[in-house]
């Protein structure tokens, strides 16, 4: 039995990288008995854990993979798990993998396992994705989530990753095009030609047989020196003909060596009408991206030279990545780090920010607006500035930079609301150096608020004149 729930889960406003990842959604009408349970049933087992594996089962370095395992109930009752979008199975490395956040799925459902049954679930949710950022071995530490009896119950299980120095190159009959330079006539299973995505121009490869890339294991596609590695069994929400739709997911690996998860969600034709979902990557120079045309999934690749970088911000932001420590006895550490910019009083300092439109169908055009706050008020020692003062949020890449000037008497702990930030906002001390612990001084930041999903994602990319401290906190 599977019951579906559907809610917007926002990510949040600030972001350093956002991006989208997909699993797929099995269907598991077919449950076969579990291979290892015990012929007398007893309440309050854990759930086992077995046969983990990844996909793909070779792991190469800057590529992105999920972990799939047979789920056994052992219990005289049934159990539930997470399904459609959000998975009850998740993993935390030790080294050499990378766990990022993006923008998450809306579609959420509890799939039912009954006693004595067993399926086979992966991971992780829309929105997570792991990187593989360095060769060798990695441990893993895979957490089960599931409902038990009104209760949620977690259990865990480990397993090593090997992860290869290169890329592993895909059979020929598996390469849909090599397309540099391509035209009809040396490949003619694609469309390819060129369009327009909002005011720019993109060269396309159209995939004619869009079932057949999605469906079987993971296919490449070299397309003006941008590498496609589609991500097989997209996720679907909603019977064929409804307004659920399909998820469809890419790896874009630039290059430079950059890689990029890119994503859109086409809904149902009752609902779709002549909207054209579209994502396109932060990498300029090439620009990549995914759109859904005429009914086919195509490939964009912009190759011309443009950059919004602003030229304003002499220092290049890079937050702290947060550390992951897993321990002998099987339990893991997680440190997160939070970004705390500092000024001095009679100061003036400069945050640069990207901004790119979080979903094809959303927009925006108008003045930019922001704030600065002191104790749940509006602040008058402090104020802010945005350059430009309006903005039209479309397909392409938009730099705001705000000018945060302090007057002489400013002193305190203050919250910066930038536009696009949404429920968020980023906190500024005035008056003190790297020297104090910030760790008690923004309470609102652990705050959980809801929050609409917003119209853009913002990425602060560069400082004048403003320090940065760190609040660390842990997770276990």
């Amino acid at each position: 039995m599977k019951i579906l729930y559907l809610s917007i889960i926002a990510a949040a406003g600030i972001t350093v990288i956002a991006s989208v990842s997909f699993f797929s959604q099995i269907q598991y009408d077919n449950k076969p008995p579990c291979e290892y349970c015990p012929e007398n049933l007893s309440p309050n087992q854990p759930l086992q854990i077995l046969d983990i594996t990844t996909e793909p089962a070779i792991v190469s370095i800057g590529t992105s993979f999920l972990i799939y395992a047979d789920v056994s109930n052992p219990n005289p009752y049934s159990i539930y798990l997470n399904n459609g979008c959000v998975s009850s199975l998740s993993a935390t490395f030790d080294k050499n993998v990378e766990t990022k956040q993006g923008i998450t799925c809306f579609a959420m459902s509890n799939e039912e396992v009954k006693s004595g049954q067993q399926m086979r679930i992966h991971g992780p949710s829309i929105g997570t994705t792991y990187n593989a950022t360095f060769t060798g071995l990695t441990n893993a530490v895979i957490t089960l989530t599931y409902q038990a009896q009104g209760k949620t119950e977690t259990v865990t299980s480990s397993m090593q990753i090997t992860i290869s120095p290169t890329l592993m190159k895909l059979p020929p009959s598996q390469i849909i095009s090599s397309n540099n330079n391509s035209t009809l006539e040396n490949n003619p299973g694609n469309e390819i030609g060129i369009m327009a995505v909002g005011n720019q121009t993109f060269y396309f490869d159209a995939l004619n047989d869009t079932i057949t890339a999605y469906h079987n294991e993971p296919v490449q596609i070299l397309f003006h020196d941008v590498v496609f590695t589609l991500f097989p069994h997209p996720f679907s929400v909603g019977p064929v003909g409804s307004c659920g739709g399909t998820g469809f997911g890419s790896d874009a690996k630039f290059s430079d060596g950059i890689h990029e998860l890119l994503g859109i969600f086409v809904q149902g034709m009752p609902c779709l009408g002549n909207s054209t979902p579209t994502n396109l990557s932060t990498h300029i120079n090439p620009q990549a991206g995914l759109t859904f045309y005429d009914g086919k999934i195509r490939l964009l690749v912009n190759t011309e030279n443009k950059s919004n970088l602003s030229k304003e911000c002499d220092i290049k932001f890079t937050p702290k990545p947060f550390e992951l420590k897993v321990f002998p006895n099987g339990t893991s550490l997680t440190i997160d780090y939070t970004p705390v910019f500092l000024m001095k009083p009679n100061s003036t300092g400069k945050i640069c920010t990207n901004n790119w439109r979080t979903i094809s169908e959303m927009n925006y055009s108008g003045k930019v607006i922001a704030g600065i706050g002191k104790d749940s008020s509006v602040t008058q020692d402090v104020t802010v500035v945005a350059s430009p003062d309006t903005i039209t949020i479309d397909n392409t890449n938009k730099t705001i930079v705000y000018t945060i000037t302090a007057s002489n008497g400013s002193s305190g702990f203050y919250r910066f609301s930038p536009m696009f930030s949404n429920c968020g906002g980023i906190p500024i001390a005035i008056g003190y150096d790297l020297t104090h612990s910030f760790d008690n001084d923004f309470p609102w930041l652990w705050e959980t608020v809801p929050c609409p999903l917003p119209v853009a994602n913002t990425e602060i990319t560069g400082l004048t004149g403003i320090d940065v401290a760190y609040i660390t906190k842990e997770y276990r």
